[in-house]
């Protein structure tokens, strides 16, 4: 992951990762990494052997795919090309129609304005656009009057300048009547499929996530109809590494694949290192292309994000008490090796995550470990967000979800 892509970069860009004893931070790769070496490069510094890359995110496909062709006895993990199922939204949906998929009717609008103007006459909408997540994530237009009361079509214009704001193209469809939003999470390489283990569960609103651990055969129906769909996707494609999606669920038997992520999803998936004991053998079989059985100890998963307003100006001094370090992972921090701190600019903190055979014990402990990490800032009526489970829980059951 680049430590910056700016050219006058921040001191705050180079801080996350700074302090721990156990990471060993590159500020320019290609002056201090040899490319050359046969087989496997090396660190030009100490000569050993690169024997693992990964990429956690998108947006490296070029680096990825280079890598993986000059070396391939290296493990390289990571979406490469497939990162265009998620950063291509439309295609994304041409894919689901070729694949025999449920696909939700959907316009293409050009511009702010052209926006505007359909949902005049069309209530109820949600509007995507390509790559820029950070620019704009999924917004809801319930009324015209309301966004504009809201000032959202404005606040877009002010985003997007001048320039974008008439030629951004936005997919707008219908809102999809069902409460009921399943997520799958995974792992794939072409030479095995998925993985035998992966995570079906629920999030909410980029906060909250419980998941349970299931056989990739034992999916319920919906969701492994998808995934099965892709397949042969993502074999073309030579993808190794993560999946995450969000899928509606109907009472008629439909499905609606929303959201693919060719990622790890954020921040849900700081539990994985804590969930999976063979983290790292697990990542590293997929980089070379091999089968590996997740060695996961509970049947339920549960993660919760904490944030604070004061990240935006400050750095955030983090106390986590020794006991539960374990299940309080941060967001990307700087430590003077001996206490830890959020990076000015960013609002993340850490991630609580615990495990069970109860999902109910998963959520208690996830409000007790609210007890035992203090920053400035933190708003712990947030984690109110878990009592919605219980009612999300018994909706997807009805509908098959089998939580």
């Amino acid at each position: 992951t680049n430590w910056s892509g700016d050219a006058f970069p921040k001191l705050q860009d180079f801080a996350p990762g700074t302090g721990f004893d156990h990471l060993k931070k590159i500020k320019r790769l290609y002056t201090e990494i040899d490319f050359n070496a046969k087989d496997h490069p090396t660190v030009d510094e100490t000569g050993d052997k690169i024997d693992c890359v990964i990429c956690f995110d998108v947006g490296r496909n070029d680096e990825i795919d280079d890598i993986r062709r000059r070396y391939p006895n290296l493990s390289v993990v990571g979406s490469g090309v497939g990162e265009i199922l998620e950063e291509d939204r439309v295609g994304l949906k041409k894919i689901c129609k070729r694949l025999g998929l449920d696909v939700n009717d959907y316009v293409i609008k050009k511009g702010i304005d052209d926006l505007a103007e359909y949902s005049k006459s069309n209530k109820d909408i949600y509007a995507k656009i390509d790559i820029f997540r950070q620019s704009m994530e999924t917004i809801h237009l319930d009324t015209f009057e309301n966004c504009v009361k809201d000032q959202v079509f404005e606040k877009l214009k002010v985003e997007f300048g001048p320039v974008f704001s008439k030629t951004v193209p936005f997919l707008v469809e219908k809102a999809i009547p069902s409460d009921v939003e399943g997520g799958f999470d995974g792992w794939f390489c072409p030479s095995s499929g998925w993985m035998g283990k992966c995570f079906c569960g629920y999030e909410i609103s980029k906060g909250p996530y419980l998941t349970r651990v299931r056989d990739y055969n034992d999916l319920p129906t919906q969701i492994k109809k998808t995934m099965d769909a892709f397949i042969p996707v993502l074999n073309a494609l030579d993808y190794r590494g993560f999946v995450s999606t969000e899928e509606k669920i109907m009472k008629d038997g439909k499905h609606y694949l929303l959201d693919w992520c060719s990622r790890l999803l954020n921040p849900g998936s700081a539990l994985y290192p804590y969930a999976i004991k063979n983290w790292d053998e697990l990542n590293y079989s997929i980089g070379h292309n091999k089968m590996c059985e997740a060695k996961i100890e509970y049947k339920y998963y549960g993660a919760l994000p904490l944030w604070s307003e004061e990240g935006k100006t400050q750095y955030v001094h983090i106390q986590v008490e020794p006991k539960y370090r374990k299940q309080v992972l941060f967001m990307g921090v700087c430590s003077d090796g001996k206490d830890f701190y959020s990076i000015k600019g960013k609002e993340s903190m850490v991630t609580l995550v615990a495990g069970a055979n109860r999902w109910q014990d998963v959520v208690s402990q996830l409000y007790e470990l609210l007890d035992h990490v203090k920053f400035e800032g933190m708003e712990k009526s947030y984690a109110s967000n878990l009592d919605r489970f219980e009612g999300l829980i018994k909706e997807g059951n009805k509908l098959g979800l089998d939580f």
